[in-house]
C-alpha cells in the first residue's frame, strides 16, 4: 500500500513526516526525523495510522531506521512493478502486432494477388542458395533487391509484372507474369543457367540523317501516306539479320518460356517464328540485362530508314522484284511459299542488312495508325496519341508466304501484340 512515486528523487536533508491523532477536539502532531521519503500517505490511510502508532510505541525502534526500511521496500516494490509493467507491455505489444499482422495479411489477401517463389534451381537441378529477387512493372526500371528469405509477394491483381532472379555466375532468370485475380495465387520456380559466353546478334551501325518516309512513288496505299521528311538525329545499331532460333532459344530456356514451334522448318540459323510483340520485347529486355547494353525493337522510322539504305525505289535494289532477291510467295527463290530461309541467304542492302524484304514480318515498337497524318518528323516511336491503337503494333518487311507487293520498303502491316504465327519474327535495334 505504498504510493507509486516512492522511488522518485528528492533533495538530500531532513524530511519531516507527520501523522495526526484526532480525538474529539484534541489534535496531537508528532514530528519524526525520517529518511527523504513521503511515508505520510501510507500512515494516513484509514485506521492504519492507529495500528502503526500503537505498534511503534510497543517497540524499541529507531524511527529513522524504520523509515529507511520503508524506503528500501518501496524501491523493491517499484522495481518489481516496473518489470511487471514492462513484461506485460512487451507481451501486449507482441499480441497487438500479431493481430495487426493478421489483419493486414487478410486485407492484402482480399485485395491483392499472391505470387510465390517456391524454389530457385540451377540447370542441373541443384538448389541455388545465394540469390536476390527484383520485381517491377517496367523491366527497364528495377527496385532495390528483396531479401532472399522473402518467398511471396502481394501484387496488384490482373496486372503485368516482371520478376528477375539473379545469382553469381548464372544468367539472370527473367519472367513476365500476369497476376491472377484478387485472393488468387500463382507459384513460380526459377531455373538459372550457367553464365557461359552468351551469343549476341550481329549489329550494324546506322548513321544519322534524313529521308523521305512512306509512299514516295505514289503507287502504294493510303496507310503509307502522307510522305514525310523524317530526321534520324542520332546514330543507332540494328540487327544485321533477323533474330534466329539459336539466339532466341537461350532466352526461352533461361526464362522458362515454351520454345517457339519451328513447324518443320528447322531451328539453328532459321529466323525465329511464332513470336508475339510481347515475346520480342521480352527478349530485348532480357538480353539488355545479360549484357549491360540497351537492346530494343527498332522504331518504324528507324526500320524504314535502315531498310531503304539511302534509296527511294520500291525495293532497296530497284523497282522491279527481279529473281532470287528475297523469299516471298512469288519471288523466284528456292524457299518461296514453303518456309523461311536461313538468315543471310540473300544479298544485303547497301548498308549491310539482310532480309529486310521477305522471309518474316518484323515487329517494331510503334502502335498501329491508319496513316501518317499527324506523325512527327523524327525517329521516336509513335505511341498512343491522336487515335493510335496500342493493342496493335506495326510490322514491316513482308514474309515467305506473302506476295511480292508486300515487300516494298514503304509497306506497313499491323497485328495485335499477342499474335503468333509462322510468318512473324523480328530483329533488334541497339542504342549506341
Amino acid at each position: 500500500a505504498v504510493q507509486d512515486d516512492l522511488d522518485r528523487d528528492r533533495t538530500e536533508g531532513i524530511f519531516t513526516c507527520h501523522w495526526v491523532e484526532r480525538s474529539g477536539r484534541t489534535q496531537k502532531t508528532v514530528a519524526l526525523n525520517a529518511a527523504p521519503i513521503d511515508v505520510a500517505e501510507y500512515l494516513r490511510r484509514g485506521a492504519r495510522w492507529r495500528q502503526t502508532r500503537h505498534w511503534i510505541e510497543r517497540q524499541d525502534l529507531d524511527l529513522g531506521a524504520l523509515a529507511g526500511r520503508y524506503v528500501e521496500r518501496s524501491r523493491r516494490y517499484a522495481r518489481t512493478k516496473t518489470l511487471k509493467r514492462a513484461g506485460i507491455g512487451a507481451v501486449g505489444s507482441v499480441v497487438v502486432a500479431g493481430l495487426l499482422g493478421l489483419i493486414l495479411v487478410e486485407k492484402y489477401q482480399q485485395n491483392y494477388a499472391r505470387v510465390g517463389l517456391t524454389r530457385v534451381l540451377d540447370n542441373t537441378g541443384s538448389l541455388v542458395a545465394n540469390y536476390h529477387v527484383e520485381i517491377s512493372k517496367d523491366p527497364t526500371l528495377w527496385d532495390d533487391p528483396m531479401p532472399g528469405w522473402l518467398r511471396a509477394w502481394f501484387l496488384t491483381p490482373q496486372t503485368t509484372w516482371w520478376i528477375k532472379v539473379e545469382s553469381d555466375r548464372h544468367i539472370p532468370w527473367l519472367r513476365r507474369i500476369e497476376t491472377p485475380s484478387a485472393r488468387d495465387s500463382i507459384e513460380l520456380e526459377a531455373v538459372l543457367h550457367r553464365n557461359n559466353d552468351l551469343p549476341e546478334p550481329a549489329m550494324v551501325k546506322i548513321p544519322s540523317g534524313t529521308f523521305r518516309m512512306g509512299d514516295i512513288l505514289g503507287k502504294g496505299l493510303s496507310i503509307e501516306r502522307p510522305v514525310r521528311e523524317t530526321r534520324i538525329s542520332t546514330p543507332f545499331a540494328i540487327g544485321k539479320y533477323e533474330v534466329t532460333f539459336d539466339e532466341y532459344d537461350i532466352f526461352a530456356r533461361a526464362t522458362g518460356l515454351d520454345l517457339p514451334n519451328d513447324e518443320g522448318g528447322g531451328r539453328g540459323r532459321q529466323p525465329v517464328i511464332n513470336v508475339s510483340w510481347e515475346d520480342a520485347r521480352g527478349y530485348a529486355v532480357w538480353l539488355s540485362v545479360q549484357t549491360g547494353k540497351h537492346y530494343r525493337l527498332p522504331t518504324e522510322a528507324e526500320w524504314e530508314y535502315a531498310a531503304r539504305a539511302g534509296t527511294e525505289t520500291e525495293y532497296w535494289w530497284g523497282d522491279a522484284i527481279g529473281k532470287n532477291r528475297a523469299n516471298c510467295y512469288d519471288c523466284g527463290s528456292h524457299w518461296d511459299h514453303k518456309h523461311t530461309a536461313p538468315v543471310g541467304s540473300f544479298d544485303p542492302n547497301p548498308w549491310g542488312l539482310h532480309d529486310t524484304a521477305g522471309n518474316v514480318w518484323e515487329w517494331v515498337q510503334d502502335c498501329w495508325y491508319g496513316s501518317y497524318e499527324g506523325a512527327r518528323g523524327d525517329s521516336s516511336p509513335w505511341m498512343k496519341v491522336n487515335g493510335g491503337d496500342c493493342r496493335g503494333r506495326v510490322l514491316r518487311g513482308g514474309a515467305w508466304n506473302y506476295p511480292l507487293r508486300f515487300l516494298r520498303s514503304a509497306y506497313r502491316y499491323g497485328l495485335i501484340t499477342n499474335f503468333r504465327k509462322n510468318f512473324v519474327g523480328f530483329r533488334l535495334a541497339q542504342d549506341l
